[in-house]
């Protein structure tokens, strides 16, 4: 397990995080950041995070490389969905009109968290063949069978960075500001 730099937070700061990701009103990239922390925190490795939060995946792919497609989302049937295209798309997209309107059979290609650091935390919630579940940090499983969001600003992403780096750089960036603000007081 590859750990270049622990990430400690304390229990304020988990809260804070938690409740900036539940409210869902900020940026992407402050709600990437706050997903990354925490899981940090919880010790996942720099290639446990990468791979949870899809950003790999997302790195090396771009739009063309996405598909809208209705065949993830048993939960919300026949509804549009982009995700990255891959092996399990490739098997089965000529037949996904059917697909989408069955309901799941085999067994779960995973499991997965839902609503993580709240009230209502369930964990080991089944993700069913073409979930539409994204995974993250706290899913386990077949990552290929899953569907990988791919909204269209995929191509904008232009590095996967460890955890450290990007703490590092949140603290640099909050040096320079308030370096800047303090200036202008003085």
């Amino acid at each position: 397990m590859n750990v270049r730099y622990r990430v400690e937070l304390n229990q304020c700061e988990r809260d804070q995080l938690t409740a900036l990701l539940s409210s869902g009103k900020r940026g992407a990239r402050k709600l990437k950041r706050a997903q990354i922390l925490l899981a940090a925190d919880r010790g996942a490795s720099d290639e446990e995070i990468k791979k949870g939060l899809s950003s790999q995946a997302s790195l090396e792919a771009k739009s063309k490389e996405s598909v809208i497609t209705t065949l993830f989302g048993r939960e919300l049937p026949c509804q549009t969905y982009r995700v990255l295209n891959n092996a399990a798309i490739e098997a089965d997209i000529a037949r996904q009109d059917e697909i989408c309107a069955l309901p799941p059979t085999g067994d779960p290609i995973g499991s997965t968290v839902l609503f993580p650091g709240t009230t209502f935390e369930t964990p080991g919630v089944p993700m069913p063949t073409f979930s539409a579940l994204p995974p993250t940090p706290d899913t386990t499983g077949d990552f290929d069978a899953m569907g990988m969001p791919a909204g269209e600003g995929v191509q904008h992403i232009r590095d996967v960075k460890p955890a450290a780096r990007i703490v590092a750089d949140m603290m640099g960036e909050a040096r320079s500001i308030l370096a800047r603000r303090l200036a202008a007081i003085s």
